[in-house]
C-alpha cells in the first residue's frame, strides 16, 4: 500500500491514498476513536471486529468501507489513541502500523499541535483542510464559528441532519463549517450565499499560508 505524504501547510498533514478501501480502512480506527457516534466505541480502544459488528448492527449492514472517503484527525487525539493502544492488548493492522510509522515523525516535531487530513480523491481537500484551520487556529474558528451560528434556517436544517447522521453533538459546529465552506448553494437567500463568500474569503486567507521549506 503507497500512502503519499505531505505538509500542505504549517502543522496540516495531507495522507493521500490510491483508493477508498485503503483509506477507510487505514483511518477507520483512529477516526472512529475521535468521533464515533457510538458508545462503546467513542474514546475507546476496540478490535476491529467490534468495531464492525457495531457498525453493522446499527446500519444494516457493514458498508464502511464505501460510506467514507475523507478523515480527519487532531494530533491530540492521535497522541492519546497511540499511548492508549499501547497498553492495550489489541495489536495494530499492518496498515495501521504502516499510519503510524508515518504520524510518529509529526509527533516528535510537533507534540499534539499538528492535524492529520487524508484523503483519496483531491474534491475531498478543502472539506479537510477546513477541520484542520478549524482546530489548529483559534481565530478562524471564532470567526467561522460567527458566520454559521446566525440564526437561519439553512444552519438549523444543516444541524439536525448531521446530527441525525451520527455526528455527535460536540462536533457538530465543525462538520457545519466543513460543508458550508465546500457546498455550491444554489436557490438559497442574497445573505446566506454572502455570509458564505465571507466564509470562503476567510477559509482562503489561511490557505494562502504555505508551510517553509
Amino acid at each position: 500500500m503507497k500512502i503519499e505524504v505531505n505538509e500542505i501547510h504549517p502543522r496540516v498533514v495531507l495522507l493521500k491514498f490510491e483508493s477508498q478501501y485503503e483509506i477507510a480502512s487505514t483511518m477507520m480506527m483512529l477516526q472512529e476513536y475521535y468521533e464515533s457516534p457510538y458508545e462503546n466505541i467513542f474514546r475507546k480502544i476496540v478490535s476491529y471486529e467490534e468495531y464492525m459488528d457495531t457498525y453493522a448492527k446499527d446500519t444494516g449492514n457493514f458498508t464502511y468501507f464505501s460510506d467514507w472517503s475523507g478523515f480527519n484527525v487532531p494530533g491530540n487525539i492521535i497522541m492519546e489513541y497511540r499511548n492508549k493502544h499501547a497498553h492495550s492488548d489489541i495489536l495494530y493492522l499492518k496498515k495501521e502500523k504502516l499510519l503510524f510509522e508515518i504520524l510518529s515523525r509529526y509527533i516528535e516535531k510537533y507534540g499534539d499541535n499538528f492535524y492529520v487530513i487524508a484523503i483519496y480523491k483531491e474534491t475531498d481537500i478543502k472539506h479537510e483542510q477546513a477541520h484542520a484551520f478549524y482546530y489548529l487556529h483559534k481565530e478562524y474558528k471564532k470567526e467561522i464559528n460567527k458566520i454559521i451560528n446566525k440564526r437561519l434556517k439553512y444552519f438549523k436544517d444543516k444541524k439536525k441532519k448531521l446530527l441525525k447522521i451520527g455526528y455527535r453533538i460536540d462536533m457538530v459546529d465543525d462538520e457545519q463549517q466543513a460543508y458550508f465552506i465546500e457546498t455550491k448553494l444554489s436557490n438559497e437567500s442574497t445573505r446566506l450565499i454572502g455570509l458564505q463568500k465571507k466564509a470562503i474569503k476567510l477559509f482562503n486567507r489561511y490557505t494562502k499560508v504555505r508551510r517553509k521549506k
